[in-house]
């Protein structure tokens, strides 16, 4: 799934969230109320996309709190695209919680 974050005043920010693990997952019930925010975050929940934008987002920034992540209507976003390279060029791969490989296609290294 890749996420789009266009700050107002800001720069685009692209993520594209493999798998949460279930820390995250209870993060995101716990902190957003969100039982699976891949699925509401697809359904165009705006809990859901805070929550899987959070997530998203901590992994890079790890102090992040949840209080701090509150981005206004029409700022969050799901793209649908094949390859992270083709989702723009800032695009951040998030395959597994803690790791984080900027600017990589799937199947490279």
């Amino acid at each position: 799934m890749i996420l789009r974050y266009t700050p107002a005043g800001g720069d685009e920010q692209t993520y594209e969230i493999q798998r949460l693990s279930m820390a995250e997952q209870l993060d995101a019930f716990v902190l957003g109320g969100v039982d699976d925010p891949k699925a509401a975050a697809a359904a165009g929940d705006p809990r859901g996309l805070r929550a899987l934008l959070f997530l998203a987002m901590r992994r890079v920034h790890p102090s992040l709190l949840w209080q701090d992540c509150r981005p206004a209507d029409g700022e969050v976003s799901i793209v649908d695209a094949p390859f992270v390279g083709e989702a723009g060029p800032e695009t951040v791969v998030l395959d597994e919680p803690g790791t984080v490989k900027p600017n990589r296609k799937r199947g490279t290294a």
